[in-house]
């Protein structure tokens, strides 16, 4: 199922696991029980961009990053796996790619942009739960 324009809550594929936000400010990684957690999901020519409160997502130095600096903003492809999981990938990727990929579930650890694989590892299957508006 093709993941349709939306507000959403996104946290890793085990169900019990927190979401991920940012903290507030101008920019910043994307990060484990960010305060700021609804993404704003726009499909743009096949991909999609992901943005919290105006500030769009993007890669910065391996890590997913939000911000307000007039730069384009990143474009992900993401891609259904299995049971509602997704993946969010470096568009144009042949596997071994890149995507979002979490390493570590404490609070405040980053959304890396890792190499993935097939299969994918469960860091980086993700789950977006709709937010009503």
């Amino acid at each position: 199922m093709t993941l349709e324009d939306g507000k959403y809550l996104i946290r890793i594929a085990q169900r019990h696991e927190p979401f991920i936000g940012v903290k507030p400010g101008i920019s910043g990684p994307v990060i484990v029980d960010g305060p700021e957690r609804v993404f704003t999901v726009h499909k743009a020519d096949g991909n999609y961009t992901l943005s919290l409160d105006g500030r769009y997502t993007r890669e910065d130095h391996g890590n997913v990053v939000a911000s307000h600096v007039k730069l384009p903003p990143g474009i992900w492809s993401i891609q259904e796996q299995e049971d509602g999981l997704y993946s969010i990938e470096v568009p144009g990727n042949i596997r071994p790619g890149s995507g979002w990929t979490l390493y570590d579930l404490n609070p405040d650890a980053y959304v890396a942009v890792g190499n993935i694989g097939d299969p994918l590892q469960p860091g980086q299957l993700w789950r977006f739960v709709p937010v009503e508006e």
